[in-house]
């Protein structure tokens, strides 16, 4: 099976047990230091897109029965693989970020009520991969913690380009032919005003520099949509005077609610995204400062944010 489709298929998971609706905060796993049973998980990447450079690297840890690891300071030893050989090449600590996000949830018996879900996940935030190739992840405990848990190693894949776009280019052109395409693209009742009070066009003639969520939180593929136009949103109501900011919906909102297909649209065909949701600074010549796959916290979004203003 192709190993970007297995990380793939390992976000799903990640999502999909964190997101229940029967997992509230005590069912999450911190293992206990006086126990003496061995505790066994595995990691799973919350992105897909390594590249030769600098990357930031997020990764969950669940056990068998689908309970994440939460809360400790985990060490990452990096290998390439070199004809079947492994040879160390790195290490670097990884933090446990948490965040929360509000959603409606419809039960069987049709009542409604509001979920506060806490998500928690590794991130290294920035470890640089110097060759392409199939490079292995291994985890343990940072602190001596004493407590008898075993990490399963994880496998990805560097590419020596990244189809995203990259800090430092500049942000991929549309043609006239796409503007009703672009049009339907930011439109979305669900996303906050803030977040689609200037087009694309606009934003990008003007003098503000400037935040891109493609995002869909209605058709969410890796269902890691909510969370993060939440946090777009919320930090857009503190510095909509200093940028704009932008919302574009990845599928045609029209076949996929008549036809339950999920269609891209044209800029994020022509973006060439292999996921979503994906998060863009622009500073105002265009040009991309920082770049977010999958799942962030509002502290580091608001980091990037401050580094493009005082730049």
């Amino acid at each position: 099976m192709n190993l970007k489709l297995l990380i793939l298929l390992g976000i799903v998971t990640f999502i999909a047990v964190a997101s229940s609706c029967n997992l509230d905060s005590k069912d999450l796993d911190s293992v206990p230091k006086s126990s003496s049973i061995e505790k066994h998980y595995s990691g799973f990447l919350l992105a897909t897109d390594f590249v030769i450079g600098a990357n930031r690297f997020p990764f969950a840890l669940l056990s068998m029965d689908g309970k994440p690891l939460k809360g400790f300071k985990i060490k990452a030893r990096f290998y390439s693989v070199n004809n079947g050989d492994l040879q160390f090449t790195q290490e670097a600590i990884a933090e446990y970020l948490t965040i929360t996000h509000s959603n409606m949830h419809q039960h069987l018996d049709g009542s409604m009520h509001l979920h506060e879900n806490d998500r928690g996940f590794y991130v290294i935030d920035s470890i640089y991969f110097d060759q392409p190739g199939i490079s292995v992840a291994e985890f343990t405990l940072a602190d001596d913690a004493q407590s008898p848990i075993s990490i399963q190693s994880l496998a990805f894949e560097v590419s020596s380009n990244s189809k995203a776009p990259r800090p430092g280019d500049h942000i991929p052109p549309w043609t006239a032919s796409n503007q009703d395409t672009l049009n339907k693209a930011t439109e979305n009742l669900s996303v906050e005003p803030s977040l689609s009070h200037v087009t694309l066009e606009q934003a990008v003639n003007s003098a503000k520099p400037m935040v891109i969520a493609f995002s869909s939180p209605m058709f969410c593929t890796s269902q890691m949509c909510g969370p993060v136009t939440d946090i777009v949103s919320t930090i857009s109501q503190k510095y909509d005077n200093e940028l704009d900011f932008i919302h574009i919906e990845p599928y045609d909102l029209e076949i996929a609610q008549k036809e339950g297909r999920l269609v891209p649209t044209g800029i994020f065909s022509q973006w060439e995204l292999p996921s979503e949701p994906w998060v863009f600074l622009i500073n105002s010549g265009n040009r991309i400062t920082d770049r977010y796959e999958g799942l962030f916290t509002e502290k580091e979004l608001e980091s990037s944010i401050l580094n493009l203003l005082d730049s």
